[in-house]
């Protein structure tokens, strides 16, 4: 028994023993090869990741250096995108800036509307027409321009002549392109209503001769707020303009409304035409507020030329005008200044250039 059983012992040892080899080795084989076949399989995986991206980066150098600028469509569309942005920009920038200018203007205008309250406020009257900027000298805080000025002579005379260079703050309208100054003497774009043409009835009374009487708030029947005390003018600048020059007629007319057709249908360019331009400057000097220079009168609507009947000053169609598009700037006996348009109807114009029956 126990010789049997010792041989079944070392029979079952032995079993065992070579099983257990066999299975380490067939499981440690197992292992060897799956795991060499995951090392080669994720190293060739990785090589070929590799080939591609560098394949794709040789692509994209490849079409870098082909495409070094745009096509022409593509600049065409960029040039006409430009265009079109600066189609729109640039009108909208001159809107802009003209409306600035506008808004100066009408400040101008309204600076002289509180100097000519004031003046009448301490003197009962207004100044008189041809005198009316060197009076409102100290309501404009120019006190110091009037001390150059000798009143024992002409502002014309040789030695008040320092006045005439002065170019005064709020003379000119910011819209206007001619130059402030005309041959070394200064110019002015605002001009002093004198009635409608048909004798002396406006704002301001001429100061000497048939309109001696000087006007007062009290005088001016049709209201402050309906009378036109000054309005824009285009100032001479020694060119042929159509709205800058004082035409003369060939014959003095007889007829008022013959003078103000005649007169309005004066074409553009008119020298071309044969018309002849006066001698005077509208608006020059400054100072000289007589018909025709610094004085204006309601006959025409504004924006149409002005005329010499004969060529008499006084006997003439002296208009409004200005380089604003489609009307002037008119500053009103109360102080208010309203834009007023060149389509305006005759008899309204001539109304609000009128003090009263």
């Amino acid at each position: 028994m126990s010789l049997r059983y010792k041989r079944l012992k070392s029979s079952s040892h032995q079993v065992i023993k070579s099983s257990s080899h066999q299975v380490i080795k067939s499981s440690s084989h197992q292992v060897i090869k799956s795991s060499s076949h995951q090392v080669i399989k994720s190293s060739s995986h990785q090589a070929n990741g590799r080939a591609m991206r560098s394949k794709r980066a040789s692509r994209k150098q490849s079409l870098g250096c082909l495409r070094r600028g745009i096509s022409l469509l593509e600049m065409l569309v960029v040039i006409g995108v430009v265009a079109i942005l600066l189609a729109l920009l640039i009108p909208a920038v001159q809107a802009s800036r003209e409306a600035s200018r506008r808004v100066t203007c009408g400040s101008h205008l309204k600076q002289f509307g509180l100097a000519i309250t004031n003046y009448e406020s301490d003197h009962r009257v207004y100044p008189s027409l041809v005198h009316l900027r060197v009076c409102l000298l100290p309501y404009l805080d120019q006190s110091h321009v009037l001390k150059l000025i000798d009143f024992s002579a002409t502002t014309d005379a040789e030695h008040n002549g320092r006045i005439r260079a002065l170019l005064l703050p709020g003379s000119l309208c910011p819209t206007d392109p001619a130059p402030g100054m005309t041959a070394g003497v200064a110019a002015t774009s605002y001009g002093n209503n004198y009635g409608t043409g048909l004798g002396f009835n406006g704002f301001f009374a001429l100061g000497h001769g048939e309109d001696s009487n000087l006007t007062s708030s009290a005088m001016i029947r049709d209201g402050l707020s309906a009378t036109i005390a000054m309005s824009e003018i285009l100032h001479g600048d020694r060119t042929d303009h159509r709205l800058r020059v004082l035409w003369m007629t060939p014959l003095p007319f007889t007829d008022f409304e013959a003078f103000c057709q005649f007169c309005e249908q004066i074409p553009k360019n008119p020298t071309l035409f044969g018309y002849d331009g006066g001698s005077g400057e509208r608006g020059v000097p400054w100072y000289n507020g007589a018909p025709g220079m610094g004085g204006y009168n309601h006959a025409l609507p504004p924006n149409r030329p002005s005329c010499l009947n004969g060529g008499g000053y006084f006997a003439g169609l002296h208009t409004a005008a200005s380089a604003h598009a489609g009307g002037v700037h008119s500053l009103f006996g109360d102080g208010h200044v309203r834009f007023i348009a060149s389509a305006v109807d005759r008899r309204v114009w001539r109304d609000f250039g009128s003090r009263g029956p």
